[in-house]
């Protein structure tokens, strides 16, 4: 066979085409912040009753699940809107970075969420992330970029919540109605399977409506914050940064370039692994090659 008479051309190919067709060591930052506030938070579906006195006296029908495609309600004015924002940081001292972004948070009534450090071979990456009072993010991203060496990706986006805000206190008014229906006909009733049935029902409602103003709460509070997440590394090609979706040359080059360099760190940490391990595998070796030579040269 070809590979066989042409060990090394072969082994050269399948390395160019590891380079060039495997994942690129590039990290994209996350682009996209939808908020789903449901799947978050759990909340728990609406329910719909049935107030007739009837042998199953309260259905157990649930309401549909809210959809939000369609456009939202232009005629509100103070609208609820959660910002994100993204960051990717070079800088001299990643820790002495992280301390600083701290102190910033907490001088703009912030807070931190998580913050991480990491050295890996010599070089020093991490990441925090903070919220912020909304009125205090320009301040914020003022003072990030300010303090960097360089800016290598910024993001800002933000998702619109508040028809859903206004749906979850539409479905909590319909509750509070409902459980104040099921109240006055569980003190019109003398009937002890009723009472049982409608206290089961309130029970049930009044979690229901716990869970909505709890999603109330936060998607309030959230509102009025934004989270802003920081990555910061003394090497460029160590930060992630966003994939864009028009094709340019320039970029396309950089990612390229950048690919490249990523891919030539790994090979040379290979091979370097690979002479570390020579006092392993190259006496194998020797054993090995002696041993054929051996039964090569030993009468039959």
């Amino acid at each position: 066979m070809w590979i066989k008479s042409n060990k090394v051309p072969a082994i050269l190919i399948v390395v160019l085409g590891f380079l060039a067709f495997g994942t690129p060591k590039y990290r994209p930052i996350p682009l996209t912040n939808s908020l789903n506030m449901y799947s978050k938070m759990g909340g728990a579906p609406t329910e719909q009753a049935d107030f007739s006195i009837s042998s199953d006296f309260i259905g157990r029908g649930r309401m549909p699940s809210p959809a939000y495609d369609s456009a939202p309600r232009m005629e509100v004015t103070n609208r609820k809107v959660v910002t994100n924002s993204y960051l990717s940081l070079l800088v001299k001292n990643v820790r002495a970075a992280i301390d600083s972004v701290s102190n910033q948070t907490q001088r703009l009534e912030g807070y931190v969420v998580n913050s991480s450090v990491s050295s890996p071979e010599g070089l020093s990456n991490g990441d925090i992330t903070v919220r912020v009072p909304s009125k205090n993010m320009d301040k914020m991203l003022e003072y990030l970029r300010g303090s960097a060496v360089k800016v290598v990706t910024e993001n800002i986006s933000g998702t619109d919540i508040t028809d859903q805000y206004m749906d979850a206190e539409e479905r909590l008014k319909t509750l509070q109605t409902t459980k104040t229906k099921y109240e006055e006909i569980l003190n019109s009733t003398t009937d002890v399977e009723q009472i049982l049935i409608i206290n089961d029902r309130i029970i049930n409602i009044q979690d229901q409506i716990d869970n909505i103003k709890g999603q109330l709460r936060y998607m309030s509070e959230t509102s009025q914050s934004t989270l802003i997440t920081v990555y910061l590394s003394t090497d460029e090609l160590e930060l992630p940064f966003a994939l864009e979706e028009r094709w340019d040359t320039k970029l396309v080059f950089k990612y390229a370039v950048r690919s490249l360099v990523a891919n030539a760190r790994d090979l040379a940490g290979a091979v370097i692994w690979l002479a570390v391990y020579s006092v392993i595998w190259v006496p194998l070796l020797i054993i090995v090659w002696a041993a054929k030579k051996y039964w090569k040269n030993s009468p039959k």
